[in-house]
């Protein structure tokens, strides 16, 4: 919809396609609705017609050619355009194009009056307006450098109007615009025109149009008239009487109105004139008002303004708006309506809707009033409905509605009786429980069986909770996280009428979020006293969670957590593992004691492996083949031991600071030399401990006879051979002195044998 309605008025900015547009203007009266309608017509005429010179010659002959246009011209009637030289039309033409163009030729000799050019266009219906433009040009200046513009230009309020200057007798001619007074000049010019929207302080102002032709300048100035009649005029009535026998007086206003020769009102009836005023004063607002006798009247009274607007009287526009109102329309309301919602007849606590209606032109003031025990009627409210929230047995009674205007009143009763409520409150949880888990939603409903307007009240330790709605029978209170602190008990109050009753909730928070989580405290060896923890994280309550450690399903110790706030519970058993416990399983149960808590959420266990540690004992070792050897002879030592996890041995000979290790508890010695007799140290050691076991190894000469070989005096070795044998002798003995991998040891040394 065109434009932005506010309340009885709507503001139209209009454009040519809104023509023709019907507004429906919608009133409400108490349950009654009327419309009306009103067409919005459009015209455009926005500056005087512009005459040019086509030619000055034709053929040689002196002979005027003169050219008659305008532009952004629009009108659904009639519209014409012509040419005038004094009182005779010297040429007419229709036209109906938003560009007219009209052409006209004479001879300059034959004249000395002006040639004016004139643009007419009808506007409305009912009530038409003529609205015209023009412009003139002396024949004897037509081919003269000169400068036309209007010496007078009407513009209204708030509408865009254009106004343009015109050059005769130069080819190429140079615009621009100024003001006579030394302010910034109002509008935006291009070339030959300047575009303004006025307001009313550019009433009056003196636009000056500067025309530039070669080194010549002339100029010519318009004076701006400004006019406003926005709305057309508002009717009120301000007395009467109910049969419409005594006249009433009609008051006729129009707001927002500029001009400077003032206003005229006219009461019209029909084609008689009843009164005129005329108000030369210039003021926004003129008001005029006329007393007249409604009874028997037909037809409708007219209030017109009009204001006469521009200085020069070829170009004075009369601007008219007007209002109307039926004669049959200014009588007191009547008939009038009581409507009773749910029934004249409920029960405390239910809503009573009384609604009051009647027949008027103007919307009539309602006023509803209550019968007392003296008979009298007291004022309850001035509004159309009268609405009781929740009835009590005092509201019982007769009520009576009123209608009033300037032309009198009307009025009606009814009765409304209040019966006495029974009801029971209820309250409970819509997800089934009052134990909820923490930040869990949880909703609780309130509800009133037997009354039909309930009234709801949450409490809380004295406290009321924010949280709550009302929706028609019920109230709901709500959490969409619970939280610690929304635990306790909860009162639902509920009043229906007079009478009050109320139910009370539990409400229980709790949080056993996660299983427990079991960790040991270093390793376990036999017979050392072990430590093994068991946690439960963000436990609430933790006073209500017991730890039970369990072998299978006996229990062997319980602990019960202390605080109020959400905490991790945790729980140490201590004990000295055997080895017959290796492979044993610890379970950790943790039980949550709260009421109402799901049996499959009520508890949960952790179970952890125990894995015992057993340090070396009853180490046994044994060389073979025996403990004292000759030299060049192998041994092999034979380790075994009891420990868990398997232990590592180590063979050191003591005060040697090589060791060697072996996994399988093996250690071969070759080749044995006097050198390798000891005491050895056989170490087995794992993550429980370790034991050391000493064994002693005896190395012996060995004896033989040397006997020489019977060739032996006979080869002679060369000196250089016998170095050279010596040499990787010595090689080979270091080489052997080294420990061979997996455990060996092995006799490296050997003695170099003289030759």
């Amino acid at each position: 919809m065109p434009g932005s309605p506010e309340n009885n008025r709507i503001n139209v900015t209009p454009k040519v396609e809104d023509d023709g547009y019907l507004y429906v203007c919608n009133v409400k009266c108490g349950n009654e609705i009327k419309q009306k309608l009103t067409k919005l017509i459009l015209f455009a005429l926005q500056s005087p017609p512009a005459i040019q010179v086509k030619n000055c010659m034709e053929d040689g002959v002196p002979a005027l050619t003169l050219t008659c246009s305008v532009d952004g011209v629009y009108s659904q009637r009639e519209a014409t355009i012509q040419w005038l030289h004094g009182d005779s039309v010297l040429k007419e033409e229709e036209f109906g194009d938003f560009a007219v163009t009209s052409e006209y030729r004479m001879s300059p000799q034959n004249t000395e009056d002006d040639i004016v050019c004139r643009v007419t266009v009808h506007v409305g219906d009912d009530d038409p307006k003529i609205i015209t433009k023009s412009s003139s040009i002396s024949p004897s200046d037509l081919c003269k450098y000169e400068v036309i513009i209007p010496s007078e230009t009407i513009a209204e309020v708030g509408t865009l109007t254009m106004i343009e200057c015109r050059s005769t007798g130069c080819d190429s001619p140079e615009y621009w615009w100024s003001t006579v007074e030394d302010i910034p000049t109002p509008g935006s010019s291009e070339n030959n025109r300047i575009n303004i929207i006025p307001k009313v302080e550019h009433d009056g102002y003196l636009y000056v149009c500067n025309v530039k032709c070669g080194r010549e300048t002339k100029q010519k100035r318009t004076k701006l008239t400004v006019f406003a009649l926005p709305s057309p005029p508002v009717i009120q009535a301000k007395n009467g009487t109910e049969d419409g026998s005594a006249a009433v007086t009609l008051t006729c206003s129009a707001d927002g109105v500029y001009s400077k020769r003032g206003a005229t009102i006219q009461w019209l009836h029909g084609d008689s004139l009843l009164k005129e005023f005329h108000d030369s004063a210039v003021t926004s607002e003129y008001t005029s008002e006329y007393r007249v006798s409604p009874k028997n009247g037909e037809g409708y009274i007219v209030c017109k303004v009009t204001i006469l607007v521009g200085d020069h009287d070829n170009d004075q526009q009369i601007i008219t708006k007007s209002s109307s109102i039926s004669l049959s329309d200014l009588y007191a309301p009547s008939q009038v309506r009581i409507s009773v919602f749910p029934d004249s007849t409920v029960r405390e606590g239910d809503m009573v809707n009384l609604s009051c209606a009647a027949d008027s032109r103007w919307p009539p003031q309602i006023r509803w009033s209550r019968r007392l025990a003296n008979g009298q009627f007291e004022k309850v409210s001035d509004d159309a409905v009268l609405l009781i929230d929740e009835a009590l047995q005092t509201h019982g009674g007769t009520y009576q509605c009123e209608a009033f205007s300037v032309y009198g009143s009307s009025s009606a009763n009814v009765s409304v009786t209040v019966e006495a409520a029974s009801f029971e409150a209820e309250t409970r949880p819509v997800q089934g429980r009052t134990t909820v888990m923490l930040g869990s939603p949880l909703d609780v409903i309130c509800c009133a069986d037997g009354c039909s307007s309930p009234h709801f009240n949450w409490t809380k330790e004295m406290d009321n909770p924010s949280n709550s709605s009302t929706l028609a029978l019920e109230s709901r209170l709500s959490f969409p996280g619970v939280r610690v602190e929304d635990g306790g008990s909860y009162l639902c109050e509920v009043r229906c009428g007079s009478v009050r009753k109320s139910s009370r909730i539990q409400i229980t928070v709790y949080a056993f979020p996660q299983d427990p989580v079991i960790d040991s405290v270093g390793i376990f060896r036999e017979g050392e006293e072990a430590t093994v923890t068991c946690t439960i994280q963000d436990v609430y309550p933790a006073s209500s969670m017991e730890i039970q450690w369990l072998e299978g399903e006996t229990i062997l110790e319980s602990h019960t957590g202390s605080g109020a706030v959400v905490q991790n519970v945790t729980s140490c058993y201590k004990w000295a593992p055997k080895a017959e416990d290796r492979k044993k399983q610890v379970s950790c149960r943790a039980v949550l004691h709260v009421d109402g808590i799901p049996e499959e959420q009520r508890s949960r266990l952790a179970v952890a492996d125990i894995d015992v540690f057993i340090p070396p004992r009853n180490t046994t070792v044994q060389v073979h083949p025996l403990a004292e050897v000759q030299e060049g002879e192998d041994v092999t030592i034979f380790c075994q031991t009891i420990s868990y996890p398997p232990s590592t041995m180590t063979l050191k000979k003591v005060g040697d600071s090589a060791s060697y290790s072996s996994s399988d508890g093996n250690f071969s010695l070759y080749n044995l030399t006097l050198k390798d007799s000891g005491r050895y140290e056989l170490n087995v050691t794992n993550e429980a401990g370790y034991e050391v076991e000493v064994i002693e190894i005896t190395v012996e000469r060995r004896c033989e006879p040397l006997q020489a070989p019977p060739f032996m005096a006979k080869i002679v070795v060369p000196a250089l051979c016998l170095a050279t044998l010596a040499l990787v002798a010595f090689f080979i003995s270091k080489l052997k002195k080294k420990l061979r991998t997996k455990g060996t040891y092995e006799v490296t040394e050997l003695v170099a044998m003289a030759v």
